[in-house]
């Protein structure tokens, strides 16, 4: 098929003839059976008209239209207010007395050559309107548009417009006749088309949703066609035509060979819709060509979301963490922001992660340690380009694997035995640090803690509070400083007694306190409620002694500080209990008496391949041990021997002091003063008694 535009010094050609008898035989007629002058007529010649033959033309039945060549791209143009039409002559070699049936002369042309024109006795006719210069006009509709002659010789289609001056149909036709003694009607097929450029592959596409927040580009292709004789017929002028109504009244001028215009945002009204199209001009045709009206939609959907993972699942919430979820809505636009929140009490309360954050992503990087750690929800909602926000999506349950939320430090008292409160989600065991007092791990969900220890007056104290939750995670410390103020009352004198290998302590107080501490160098080394005495048995060395009296609000009073010293004249050796019997070491048969110590610390090691050498590996665990040989007597080895097993105390006059248990003990023959030879291994006994009050 072949593209055409008529010139006055182009002649174009109909390429697709074809006639069919009345058997169904088809054959495809030379492009020279037809002409097509400046005009647009059609001039054809039937079957080869030859006078008396079996398949002369007898009839004329009408032209057959095919409605999906009529309904162009170009309707706008071919079709507008249905104004378009088809102009039909029949012609004969007759002259001009002779008669048609149905038909009449109007006039003589003067050469018998040249058509004869008719005019229709009926008013009216299918799909016809009455012309009295002599033709019949069509408005073409798919399907057969009839009239009835009963002779004639030739046809002349004539392509013309009310409005628009030689105009030429994109489309087809189906020309039928009678034929004489015919089971089928014969009929040619004729296709026409023309040259002009056409806009394709608009995009977006009309109908679509126009997101005028921000500038956008609007696309095309051009098919641009070419005569049978090689000419290209591009565009020559390009506009883009919108409005609030069909009538596109504003126009945005572009260049011909234009493939994209940019609308700049906030370039249409805030309406429902926008009606648009393009106009443009080219060689192959003296008028503009327009696209059909089409229409995009300026204010967006309302979106929902659903969200898509994770749900009922468990995550690790101490790496960053991906959720996703689906934006829905119905004019296919992109999201434009999204919140999101969790709750850590099922839906009670929520906590934003994000608030409006402007993303056309439908998913987030949630940063590692956001959640708490244990059952969570969490949700999200969008927003779209009119920044209008869908609804909640339904929460979606987590359970997170993280390190809890660090304690918030809700209160912490002054006095000299400090008390401190915080408040804390998913705890199941805490730990307390106050300077270099350390509670260790304590089980449970209690959140107060007072630390056992007496801070001195004006001592500046830095606390540390962290919690651990059931994944054993611990949270990041919370930290709070504060400065003690202690309110003595009344006074205490003390007294200090060195009786043999110990120390005693008297002492009196002039009001009540509910309890006293006997502080060895600052460490509680005993209490007492209602004695105002004591006797220290591990004492050692010089040392300095105070008493502090604790009253019933919380706070204290120091006595004087006494220096004592303490040095056994010998070694002495003596089960620990409230009131140690010391059994004395002084000799040893035939030498000097023999003290060992031994120290060690376990040590592992491992050997690897290529390494000549081991590597070793402390435990950091440390053993000390100590043998001792002295000449007793039988009674006092008897003492020694019931040792075994128990936690005795060791001292010297060289200042030397072990707490441990006796694992192992060897005597000798002697039956009055036998030989004894013992091991002591240390224990970490704690002399300090704490503050339990």
């Amino acid at each position: 098929m072949a593209e055409i535009k008529t010139t006055i010094s182009e002649q174009c050609k109909f390429s697709n003839y074809i006639e069919v008898d009345e058997n169904g035989n088809e054959t495809v007629k030379n492009d020279s059976n037809i002409i097509v002058k400046t005009d647009y007529n059609v001039y054809i010649n039937p079957f080869n008209y030859v006078s008396g033959n079996e398949y002369a033309a007898k009839s004329f039945k009408g032209v057959k239209f095919d409605k999906k060549y009529l309904k162009s791209n170009y309707k706008d143009k071919y079709f507008s207010n249905n104004a378009t039409s088809v102009k039909i002559y029949l012609s004969d070699y007759t002259d001009e007395n002779d008669t048609i049936e149905e038909t009449y002369y109007t006039g003589y042309c003067g050469r018998v050559a040249m058509p004869h024109y008719f005019e229709t006795k009926q008013t009216e006719k299918k799909n016809f309107i009455l012309i009295n210069d002599g033709y019949y006009t069509l408005f073409p509709t798919e399907g057969y548009n009839n009239i009835s002659v009963n002779s004639w010789n030739y046809t002349i289609l004539h392509f013309d417009s009310y409005f628009f001056d030689k105009s030429i149909y994109i489309g087809s036709g189906q020309i039928t006749y009678s034929g004489i003694g015919s089971v089928n009607e014969p009929y040619m097929d004729i296709i026409w088309t023309r040259c002009d450029p056409e806009i394709k592959g608009i995009t977006p596409a009309s109908k679509s949703f126009f997101d005028d927040s921000h500038s956008n580009t609007i696309t095309w292709q051009w098919d641009i066609a070419k005569s049978d004789s090689g000419i290209f017929y591009s565009p020559t002028e390009l506009y883009f035509l919108w409005g609030t109504t069909e009538a596109t009244e504003n126009t945005i001028t572009l260049s011909p060979s234009d493939t994209s215009v940019e609308i700049p945002a906030n370039t249409f009204p805030n309406q429902s819709t926008v009606y648009w199209r393009f106009k443009y001009k080219s060689d192959a045709y003296e008028g503009y060509l327009y696209t059909d009206v089409s229409t995009y939609t300026i204010n967006d959907g309302i979106p929902s979301v659903k969200i898509l993972s994770p749900i009922n699942v468990s995550v690790d919430g101490t790496i960053d963490n991906t959720f996703t979820w689906i934006y829905q809505i119905d004019t296919a636009s992109k999201q434009k922001a999204f919140d999101l929140q969790y709750s850590a009490n099922n839906g009670l309360s929520w906590e934003n992660v994000f608030t409006k954050e402007p993303s056309g992503n439908t998913f987030a990087v949630i940063p590692a340690n956001t959640f708490n750690a244990g059952n969570n929800l969490w949700k999200v909602r969008v927003y779209n380009t009119d920044d209008v926000a869908s609804e909640w999506s339904t929460p979606a349950s987590i359970v997170v694997r993280a390190a809890p939320i660090k304690p918030t430090i809700s209160s912490v008292t002054k006095k000299p035995k400090i008390t401190v409160g915080w408040q804390s989600t998913g705890q199941q065991a805490f730990q307390v640090i106050a300077n270099d007092i350390d509670s260790g791990v304590v089980f449970g969900t209690e959140k107060t803690y007072t630390i056992p220890y007496y801070f001195r007056d004006g001592e500046t104290v830095n606390i540390k509070v962290r919690i651990k939750n059931r994944f054993s995670e611990w949270s990041e410390w919370s930290e709070i400083s504060v400065t003690v103020e202690n309110t003595s009352t009344g006074n205490i004198t003390s007294l200090v007694q060195n009786v043999g290998n110990d120390v005693k302590l008297i002492w009196s107080a002039d009001t009540e306190f509910v309890c006293f501490y006997v502080l060895r160098g600052n460490i509680p080394i005993a209490k007492t409620t209602n004695l105002k005495e004591y006797t220290d048995y591990t004492s050692i060395g010089a040392n300095e002694y105070q008493i502090m009296g604790i009253t019933s609000d919380g706070y204290y009073t120091l006595s004087n500080v006494v220096p004592v010293s303490v040095f056994p004249q010998t070694s002495v050796i003596g089960i620990l209990s409230n009131a140690v019997s010391w059994i004395t070491l002084t000799y040893r048969r035939g030498n000097l008496p023999e003290i060992v110590t031994s120290s060690s610390e376990d040590i592992y090691y491992q050997h690897y391949s290529g390494r000549t050498l081991p590597v070793a590996n402390s435990s950091r665990f440390k053993s000390k041990t100590k043998i001792l040989t002295f000449t007793v007597y039988k009674e006092d080895a008897d003492k020694i021997e019931n040792m075994i097993g128990q936690t005795v105390i060791y001292k010297d006059y060289a200042g030397n002091k072990i707490i441990g248990i006796v694992n192992n003990v060897e005597s000798s023959s002697y039956a009055i003063r036998p030989d004894v030879r013992l091991e002591i291994t240390a224990i970490d006994y704690q002399e300090d008694v704490g503050y339990d009050d």
